[in-house]
């Protein structure tokens, strides 16, 4: 099968109807496996390439993490106990106090101590680069997503690492962390704290080093110095560039986010101006765009989806896990003559 230039991959939740409203109507292609047998190729994948860990709990499981642990868990184990305590003795006519205790304990000591245990344990990206022989998966994005904790871009932050490291344990997320908003206090990607007359070294040898490269694009001159190192540096078969998802409301799509996705589109056509990628993309309606990577050639492959979903949902985090797995498989596992097809409309 001879493949167009701009290659349209439809995840398996994209139907008739999302192809309809879809204004650029490329040709629809997918992959002649299902999302099971993906999942099944990233993880062989994995395995015969030994990245497969299970040791990444105890990583910083020093002596502070470890009583952080066991205080939460002496917490929650004293928290229910309390409250069970407390339906025994309410059902007797005795008042609350063992029920609201047993709350308290939960809510007030348990999980704040949790969330402690997990910041201590979480490693710095020098960690991850000194301890795990595992190509690392760089992400590079603009510090102005920083510090959203409830944004799509914080959301989609975390599902990616915790794709990588507790999902399909590919490698670790690293990136080069703000410090002026406290980079140690981040659950997603492993961070380094740099001077400024360093980053760029960093990342020189980050962008080397990984296996992936993922780029969420924004239109500051950081994010464009990084995107056009990895392309003089020949690395766009490693690259991955992941869109937030816009966020819907009870009537439908939150055009704030619609718009601020534009702007991260626009922002790419001016990050890959050395390349023709610009002018392929020209045509395709950046809606519906979740994902693009590379064929040989610097052939771009788009991986189009729903073009928002509420992000708070579980949908919104399993449909990234969809997207990181095609796009995975489709950079390192496909076979491009044998297993893809087009998607005949009805």
């Amino acid at each position: 099968m001879t493949l167009p230039s701009v290659l349209t991959i439809d995840l398996a939740s994209v139907d008739d109807q999302t192809w309809k409203e879809n204004t650029d109507k490329t040709p629809r292609y997918t992959y002649s496996l299902s999302h099971d047998q993906i999942r099944s190729r990233v993880n062989a994948f994995a395995t015969e390439h030994n990245l497969i860990r299970l040791d990444f709990i105890s990583e910083r499981f020093s002596i502070l993490p470890k009583a952080l642990f066991w205080l939460t868990m002496a917490a929650l184990v004293g928290g229910i106990g309390s409250f069970l305590v407390g339906v025994i003795v309410e059902i007797f006519g005795s008042d609350e106090y063992f029920m609201v205790m047993g709350i308290n304990l939960v809510v007030f000591v348990a999980l704040p101590v949790w969330f402690l245990a997990k910041v201590f344990a979480h490693p710095t990206a020098e960690e991850v680069l000194k301890s795990d022989k595992r190509a690392p998966i760089v992400y590079l994005r603009s510090f102005s997503d920083e510090g959203q904790t409830l944004s799509a871009a914080s959301k989609l932050e975390s599902t990616i690492s915790d794709y990588f490291t507790y999902i399909r344990f590919i490698g670790r997320l690293i990136a080069i962390g703000d410090a002026g908003f406290g980079a140690n206090i981040n659950l997603g990607a492993s961070r380094a704290v740099i001077p400024d007359e360093d980053w760029k070294n960093s990342i020189l040898s980050w962008i080397d080093k990984a296996r992936m490269i993922i780029v969420v694009p924004f239109g500051t001159k950081g994010v464009q110095w990084e995107l056009q190192q990895v392309i003089a540096k020949g690395h766009l078969d490693k690259l991955l560039i992941l869109f937030p998802l816009a966020s819907s409301t009870g009537r439908g799509v939150d055009w704030d986010t619609m718009e601020e996705k534009r702007h991260r589109w626009q922002a790419l056509d001016t990050n890959l101006t050395s390349t023709s990628v610009p002018a392929l993309l020209q045509s395709v309606n950046f809606e519906h765009v979740l994902a693009i990577h590379f064929r040989a050639g610097d052939a771009p492959v788009i991986l189009r989806g729903e073009p928002y979903a509420h992000i708070n949902s579980s949908d919104w985090s399993r449909l990234y896990e969809e997207v990181l797995d095609v796009a995975f498989y489709g950079m390192f596992c496909v076979d491009w003559d044998r297993q893809v097809r087009m998607i005949e409309p009805n």
